[in-house]
């Protein structure tokens, strides 16, 4: 749906805005990008709708976005996977933070969150950053996402614990989505390897 409506759009600039041939694709990456995230977005705040909390999505994305930027993680290989796996990643956490409010106590939560925070800002800041094999990054670059990713993570560990200390169920959504960000920086650092060891086993 996201590549047909591209190239109508596309097609609809070209028509009237003048485009060098070397330029289309850097044109039609933009669009695919924007209708993406224009999508997610949409998508996220349809779930917080129908969870009738609208500050979900808020906590989600203020702790989900500037982290994946700097942190990097698994990309699926659609925009439709990618859709998918964004929207249900924020309602997992939503879950898994409404249902820990309501069942457990805020001591437990506490502990939890700690020892959550702990596990994930340590994995981010071993494996950070997980670079894009299709956007590679110097090495300035990525020592400065490492940095920032190491502090971004490190305040919503703190964020998230402070705002479970006032029993507010959007502390351990910010923690759960950390803990997502990590596990999805895992992921693709795996994946990553195994297709590099895979390709060293075809040269042998």
């Amino acid at each position: 749906m996201i590549k047909e409506t591209t190239e109508i759009i596309l097609s609809f600039i070209k028509k009237n805005i003048h485009i060098e041939d070397d330029m289309i694709d850097v044109y039609r990456y933009g669009i695919e990008i924007t209708l993406s995230s224009v999508l997610n977005f949409t998508l996220i705040f349809v779930i917080s709708f129908i969870m009738n909390d609208f500050l979900l999505a808020v906590f989600f994305l203020l702790s989900f976005i500037p982290l994946r930027s700097f942190c990097g993680g698994y990309h699926a290989s659609t925009y439709f996977k990618c859709n998918l796996i964004f929207s249900l990643s924020f309602a997992l956490c939503c879950c898994i933070s409404k249902l820990l409010n309501l069942y457990f106590s805020n001591e437990t939560i506490f502990f939890c969150g700690v020892i959550i925070s702990t596990i994930s800002v340590s994995s981010i800041s071993i494996l950070a950053p997980v670079t894009n094999p299709h956007k590679p990054i110097d090495t300035y670059q990525k020592k400065k996402h490492k940095i920032l990713s190491i502090i971004i993570s490190f305040l919503i560990s703190v964020i998230g614990i402070f705002l479970i200390t006032f029993k507010l169920q959007y502390g351990f959504l910010m923690i759960v989505t950390l803990f997502t960000v990590a596990v999805m920086a895992k992921i693709e650092k795996t994946i990553q390897r195994r297709c590099s060891h895979n390709v060293k086993e075809e040269h042998c």
